[in-house]
């Protein structure tokens, strides 16, 4: 985040269950807090619906997608 200009943009994912959705918004937002920067979130996506989301089987959703603009 350090390197990206304050009203650029961030695109990170991560694609495997093992790290939870709250997991990785808090991993983003600890980094933004260490870089003194703010965030303003652009889109937050998951899988394409032909992977389902099944809600009592946590390795069903694995895809977490972010952009976010750094000021």
């Amino acid at each position: 985040m350090r390197l990206t200009k304050p009203g650029g943009f961030l695109v990170t994912a991560s694609c495997t269950n093992l790290v939870p959705p709250d997991l990785f918004l808090k991993t983003i937002e600890m980094a933004a807090k260490d870089a003194k920067r703010k965030l303003r979130q652009v889109t937050w996506q998951t899988q394409a619906s032909d992977h389902p989301i099944v809600w009592h089987i946590p390795s069903t959703q694995y895809l977490k997608f972010l952009i976010v603009q750094v000021l």
